[in-house]
């Protein structure tokens, strides 16, 4: 089981990830719909972290107490081609706390992009649902599609990828309805 943690305290949080020792491999993911305003600045109210970062953070003081944790392994990865050009994929750990912080309960790789290719869809903020993730070390740029409810996942495959007749299975194989009920079905006591 993949535990991903919600933790508050933002403020320790960020001093905390400061301190983490260079090429100590840690996924500290900012929520980004959860925010709070400081000054001119939009900061995360939360953040997740997989377990092995948890004890990383835990090692730079006194033990962290999680607001709650969730089984992450219960967010499917969706291909929408098949797997070459994945230089430096990134981890699934990874993967899945970043589609936890967007409030996400599934993903879509759908491309690299090692700096020529045209992109599906370029980004705007954090909060796009649309998402750029790459290994440490590695050149190669990942494009991803977080689904945060059913509806955006059926919209997305009838607008992307009508023909693809797994992509249109996508949908069914989503483990809830939207975010609010994937907390409900898959928070760890």
């Amino acid at each position: 089981m993949l535990k991903i943690y919600r933790l508050g305290d933002a403020a320790e949080i960020l001093k905390r990830k400061q301190a983490i020792p260079p090429g100590v491999p840690a996924q500290v993911w900012g929520d980004v719909l959860e925010q709070s305003k400081v000054g001119l600045l939009r900061l995360p109210k939360f953040f997740w972290v997989d377990e092995e970062t948890k004890m990383v953070l835990d090692g730079l003081g006194d033990p962290l107490k999680p607001l709650f944790a969730i089984d992450g392994e219960k967010i499917p990865i969706f291909s929408l081609k098949p797997p070459e050009g994945r230089e430096g994929y990134p981890s699934e750990t990874s993967v899945r706390v970043r589609v936890i912080a967007g409030h996400g309960i599934g993903v879509a790789w759908l491309q690299c992009d090692p700096g020529e290719a045209r992109l599906l869809h370029e980004p705007s903020s954090p909060r796009d649902a649309f998402f750029f993730l790459k290994r440490v070390g590695f050149h190669a740029t990942h494009l991803w599609r977080l689904f945060r409810s059913r509806e955006d996942a059926r919209w997305f495959v009838n607008t992307y990828s009508p023909e693809d007749p797994q992509a249109s299975t996508w949908p069914d194989l989503l483990p809830a309805d939207d975010f609010e009920d994937f907390l409900r079905r898959y928070r760890l006591p």
